[in-house]
């Protein structure tokens, strides 16, 4: 799955990294290098809905981040 959004930063349960998508989807990223786990920072990211993951957070779906693209 490849989508397009803006990485936020919450600290709930001690902080976590979130992707609001532009569709209104909003996931919990997991993986990814500082520059896209940047509160803020709009990018493109490649990867998987881990479905059967869950999270203390519970603040979405987990998406695994096996690529991505951060834009200017």
């Amino acid at each position: 799955m490849k989508v397009r959004g803006k990485v936020k930063h919450s600290a709930l349960e001690g902080g976590l990294w979130l992707f609001e998508a532009t569709d209104g989807s909003v996931y919990q990223l997991k993986g990814g290098g500082e520059d896209l786990l940047t509160d803020g920072v709009e990018a493109t990211v490649e990867g998987n809905v881990d479905s059967a993951g869950f999270s203390i957070g519970m603040a979405g779906d987990i998406l695994v981040v096996e690529s991505y693209t951060v834009h200017s």
